[in-house]
């Protein structure tokens, strides 16, 4: 049985996509009503999110992905936030070698391939769920 550090505080990298009609409080409210895990949030501005330059979004959010030390992505909303996901996975896996946790809101058909094949884990929309993988991905 591996046993969790719970004084431990874990950075998460929250994709542009929990931005999608408000999810993304959400999954906060949900992360911060279990006693036992710390957390701190670490995602994009809405104004830096919005560059119209690619290099300027791309280096934003290596700047917030560099210190996590995982990424939450939404599953289902891929098509919508294409744009960041894609950036958002090329850095993580390729570049800063963070995993990546998919989070399944919808039923899994809806999970986008691109995510499926760089996910480190899929998870449903359930606190318990998500922090488990947080800490045995999140370990390094």
């Amino acid at each position: 049985m591996t046993v969790y550090d719970t004084n431990r505080v874990y950075t998460l990298y929250l994709s542009h996509t929990w931005n999608d009609r408000g999810t993304g409080g959400e999954l906060l409210r949900m992360l911060q009503s279990v006693d036992s895990f710390r957390f701190r949030p670490a995602s994009l501005d809405r104004q830096t999110s919005e560059a119209a330059d690619d290099r300027i979004l791309y280096e934003a959010i290596r700047g917030k992905i560099r210190y996590a030390d995982v990424i939450l992505i939404l599953c289902g909303v891929y098509a919508e936030y294409n744009r960041w996901v894609n950036k958002e996975l090329i850095l993580a896996k390729n570049e800063l070698n963070k995993p990546v946790i998919g989070v399944q809101p919808f039923p899994a058909e809806k999970t986008p391939f691109i995510v499926k094949q760089h996910a480190d884990r899929i998870v449903q929309l359930h606190p318990l769920d998500i922090i488990k993988a947080v800490m045995e991905l999140g370990q390094g």
